[in-house]
């Protein structure tokens, strides 16, 4: 029997950073990574990829909806005749999970080794969660179809706003654990070990074609300004539910992480298996090739494009 943990949660809420916590916390065991981004490149595959640890890539949509719904089908199947006690699964940031356990039930048959569907560890951000629940369905059925719901960024929010997002998050699922953190710290294994929470019948999902998000990829011609990217950045944010990849700068390779206006670039030690991008993904639609077009003309030269 493998065990299956989920983790879900909006654009930049943390899980990519629950998941470098996870795979650490069991690298001494057997276990394999499935990464699903709603853009064409996998970006937090590169953040996480780590030698003898299996791991599949699913991108270009939500492993939840038939736009892809048959490779996440293929990944389990062929995961599931591997030697691994552990399968951790990072869906899309827009991913709706309401029919995970349908899938799994679809796909009993044809199973090696069954799984154990265990947690679905919800990543909130407590900064956004308020403002961006109402605006998409998926954030909600995120946390109603969670055991365990994480609000994380306690060191960014005021007390006010964590009574407002604990109120509505308590509104959408009465029955989770609620735990508030910074960086997605907490007892990870005791969490894992603990029994599972996972209640709610599965609904069909309400990813679908029409629903995915514009985006846009950005491909590196040749090494920027650091000076420029920041301000080209800045013009796009407003645009953008997430903004993020890897580029060479002035100042060096640089990994680029932006959630609305809250933009980061830090310093990239580690080597490269990707190609120099960035991807954008749209909070306006398909107007933001023109969004991001004017932008480049106005702070870039030629370093970046479509």
């Amino acid at each position: 029997m493998i065990q299956l943990i989920m983790l879900t949660g909006f654009l930049g809420a943390g899980k990519t950073t629950l998941l470098q916590s996870l795979i650490e916390e069991y690298k001494s065991e057997k276990i394999a990574v499935i990464v699903n981004e709603f853009g064409s490149i996998n970006i937090d595959a590169e953040i996480v990829r780590q030698d003898g640890i299996e791991m599949a890539e699913l991108s270009n949509g939500s492993i939840f909806c038939a736009c892809i719904k048959d490779t996440f089908v293929e990944a389990l199947i062929r995961l599931s005749d591997s030697d691994i006690e552990y399968l951790f699964i990072e869906a899309s940031g827009l991913a709706d999970p309401a029919n995970m356990s349908g899938v799994l039930e679809g796909i009993t048959p044809h199973l090696h080794q069954q799984y154990h569907y265990t947690h679905c560890l919800c990543v909130v951000d407590g900064t956004t969660f308020c403002e961006m629940s109402e605006l998409l369905v998926a954030l909600n059925k995120q946390v109603a179809f969670s055991d365990y719901i994480i609000v994380n960024k306690s060191d960014l929010f005021t007390d006010e706003q964590y009574r407002e997002c604990l109120t509505l998050v308590r509104k959408v699922n009465p029955t989770a654990y609620i735990i508030c953190t910074s960086f997605c710290r907490m007892d990870i294994r005791g969490i894992v070990k603990s029994a599972s929470g996972l209640t709610n019948k599965w609904q069909e999902t309400s990813n679908t074609y029409e629903s995915r998000p514009v985006t846009v990829v950005l491909r590196e011609r040749k090494p920027i300004h650091n000076d420029d990217l920041m301000s080209f950045l800045r013009q796009i944010a407003d645009s953008s539910y997430r903004i993020k990849g890897f580029l060479n700068t002035d100042e060096g390779t640089v990994e680029v992480s932006c959630v609305g206006s809250q933009i980061s670039v830090t310093r990239w030690e580690k080597e490269l298996a990707s190609y120099q991008l960035l991807v954008v993904i749209s909070s306006v639609g398909i107007r933001i090739v023109s969004v991001v077009t004017a932008a480049m003309r106005e702070h870039l030269h030629g370093e970046l494009t479509l």
